[in-house]
């Protein structure tokens, strides 16, 4: 498990190619170790935070001393973006089961179905003994 930051004074413009690149990669690649299952959607919602301070930058005015770059299709339209949705989707379906689970075996109705004990129908008339049939 890595963490990479690009630091640097960018326009509008490169500072979204940076983040569209870097956030693509990181919904392929990181998702590839025991606690990166849990530290990955932690980390693609940090970044959403660094995107909205992207998108507050003003638009570059003048070409600087070189051409800013091509910010390119957004993070969904790659296909990094695509197949990062699968495990993202995984992890999501995973908790959310674990939820339901949670809330269908608490709720609190002990006495709704009668509790059946080991050898309870021992003394029973209407148990039968499987071996003499």
């Amino acid at each position: 498990m890595r963490s990479l930051r690009r630091k640097g004074t960018m326009c509008r413009t490169c500072g979204l190619a940076t983040f569209r690149e870097m956030q693509a990669n990181t919904m392929v690649q990181g998702w590839w170790g025991p606690m990166s299952v849990v530290i990955t959607p932690i980390t693609l919602l940090i970044n959403l935070a660094s995107l909205s301070t992207i998108r507050r930058i003003p638009e570059p005015v003048s070409a600087g001393h070189r051409p800013p770059l091509n910010p390119g299709k957004s993070v969904f339209a790659r296909p990094q973006g695509i197949l990062g949705l699968i495990p993202l989707c995984l992890v999501l379906a995973v908790v959310l089961l674990a939820v339901i689970g949670m809330a269908a075996g608490s709720s609190g109705d002990d006495d709704a179905a009668p509790a059946v004990k080991v050898g309870a129908c021992a003394g029973a008339s209407s148990c039968v003994d499987p071996l003499s049939s």
